[in-house]
């Protein structure tokens, strides 16, 4: 993997415009379930530990950042100019997020590990490298937006000040 610099073109970013709008319209987060029962009973400092399993259950959230962003200011239905520029900033970071993490996907032979898991099962070293990849791909992207989101808001000054 080359540690230098990397061009990123903003066809690659307009690429994934799409998908960073359907984002921060709405999407689902999904919790991995606690391994800890969170029903003591009472006064004994004893968990109860129920018949049927759930520790394969995870819940989920629907996350619609758009509309909470429009319900901070209830009496006006359309977005204030600042509440628009943040919408726009995180859509926007998303997208260089979801292009950072193409590029590291090249960089790294995940690109190609997708491709064959998509065609055949992964076994072996070949499954846990893959797995090893796509975390270090989420944290890439998790960086490269919220590095993103940083620099911008910090470049207007405060523009979330009425958010």
């Amino acid at each position: 993997m080359d540690v230098g610099l990397t061009t990123l073109r903003e066809e690659d970013i307009a690429k994934h415009l799409a998908t960073a709008q359907s984002l921060v319209t709405r999407f689902v987060l999904l919790e991995a379930a606690r391994r800890d029962s969170n029903t003591e009973i009472a006064g004994t400092r004893r968990r109860f530990v129920a018949t049927v399993s759930t520790a394969g259950q995870r819940s989920s959230r629907e996350i619609e950042f758009a509309k909470t962003l429009g319900a901070i200011t209830a009496e006006d239905s359309l977005l204030s100019p600042a509440q628009h520029n943040v919408l726009y900033k995180v859509r926007r970071a998303v997208a260089v997020a979801l292009a950072v993490g193409d590029l590291y996907s090249k960089q790294t032979g995940l690109d190609a590990l997708h491709a064959r898991n998509a065609s055949s099962v992964l076994e072996g070293g070949e499954a846990d490298n893959y797995r090893m990849l796509m975390e270090a791909a989420a944290y890439v992207a998790a960086f490269s937006a919220a590095a993103y989101v940083k620099q911008l808001v910090e470049a207007d000054g405060e523009p979330t000040s009425d958010v």
